[in-house]
């Protein structure tokens, strides 16, 4: 914690350091954020994007932007999390199908329609609010893509990873 007090102490961000922090917040990708901070190609923000996320006075702005939001919009990591599980299971189990019948009324086909690239996303997110590493988060949503089988729910994918 002395760390943080001495940079706190010493710290000073340039405006796009400033700007690449807020993009960061609202994107939660550190190439966009970069690329839209300095106007750079994306190739470009790709590479410079991980040196400027291991600045430790950007890490702290950004960490400091997160507890702002979460302050004034009464946010909680748990309420996130739980709701992009609900998003991943739906997209993953699917949700039943609806048409209108003659009279307009709803009525279920029986058929489910899946979202896989929701369900991933919203994986991403968990792993991403949760801490955990995201290239791990990813592999793991992946090989149950690729399985496509015995899907699991977001609870035992995020159990399985913190137990690594």
């Amino acid at each position: 914690m002395e760390e943080l007090d001495e940079l706190e102490k010493t710290r000073k961000l340039t405006a796009k350091q400033e700007e690449f922090c807020r993009q960061y917040i609202l994107t939660l990708n550190q190439t966009s954020a970069y690329q839209n901070a300095y106007g750079v190609e994306r190739d470009t923000a790709r590479k410079l994007a991980p040196r400027l996320m291991s600045n430790d006075v950007v890490r702290l702005r950004i960490k400091e932007m997160k507890l702002e939001i979460q302050e004034k919009y009464e946010i909680k990591v748990e309420d996130l999390i739980a709701r992009a599980m609900e998003i991943y299971n739906l997209g993953v189990v699917g949700q039943p199908q609806v048409k209108l019948d003659i009279k307009g009324k709803p009525v279920k086909t029986g058929n489910t329609e899946r979202d896989l690239k929701a369900a991933n996303e919203a994986l991403k997110n968990i792993g991403v609010w949760a801490g955990l590493n995201i290239q791990e988060v990813k592999a793991s949503v992946q090989a149950q893509v690729d399985a496509d089988v015995n899907v699991m729910t977001a609870k035992d994918i995020a159990k399985e990873l913190m137990e690594k």
